[in-house]
């Protein structure tokens, strides 16, 4: 079996009030070696502001971060 010859990675971050902590994780996701095919955070219901906190993140600096909610 061939492998490519770059390894293809989906990240999936989970965060429930993590306002202060995602940002940094994104940005270690984004940064690799090997880019990853895709980062997605799931906001799992927070209530810190994080959703919020994620969008302008998406909008401002990472444009291709996919980010999911399951409120509560």
């Amino acid at each position: 079996m061939a492998f490519p010859a770059s390894p293809t990675v989906s990240v999936v971050i989970p965060c429930f009030n993590g306002i202060e902590y995602v940002e940094e994780a994104i940005q270690s996701a984004f940064s690799q070696t090997h880019p990853p095919l895709e980062v997605i955070v799931i906001d799992d219901g927070s209530t810190d502001g994080s959703l919020q906190h994620l969008y302008t993140l998406k909008n401002q600096y990472f444009h291709d971060l996919i980010v999911l909610t399951h409120p509560d």
